[in-house]
């Protein structure tokens, strides 16, 4: 019903950003993969430095904490689609479709019981077989 309306944005906008991490994690990693060391952007600097025949400091860390974050976005991503077939799977469980046999919570209370109950009792002649009395 109307009700279920947010959670159905909710899965859509989740997916929507699942593979949007996906994509991201999985672009970073092949650009970082391909690097042995990342250079600093180029300023005024570093431009003086190549001018002057100075050697630019490359730093392989770069490389590798755009590996870890390519993976942990990878994760992220990974997180958020399994979350979207958790949602998509309570929102089957909980619609019409899956639950029209049910009874009304209203019907259930207006019910009576009109079944006896029986009780035995025990006598004290009988064994006690499992040690309980």
């Amino acid at each position: 019903g109307r009700q279920q309306l947010p959670v159905r944005a909710d899965v859509l906008w989740t997916l929507a950003g699942g593979m949007l991490y996906l994509v991201l994690g999985s672009y970073t990693i092949d650009f970082h993969i391909s690097k042995y060391l990342v250079f600093l952007p180029l300023t005024e600097d570093t431009k003086l430095r190549q001018a002057e025949g100075r050697a630019l400091k490359g730093n392989s860390n770069y490389r590798v904490n755009g590996i870890a974050a390519g993976c942990f976005s990878i994760i992220t991503g990974m997180v958020m689609v399994m979350d979207v077939f958790y949602n998509m799977f309570w929102l089957f469980t909980t619609s019409e479709t899956f639950v029209k046999d049910a009874e009304f919570e209203k019907e259930v209370s207006n019910t009576e019981i009109t079944e006896g109950t029986s009780e035995e009792t025990v006598t004290s002649s009988e064994k006690n077989v499992a040690g309980i009395v």
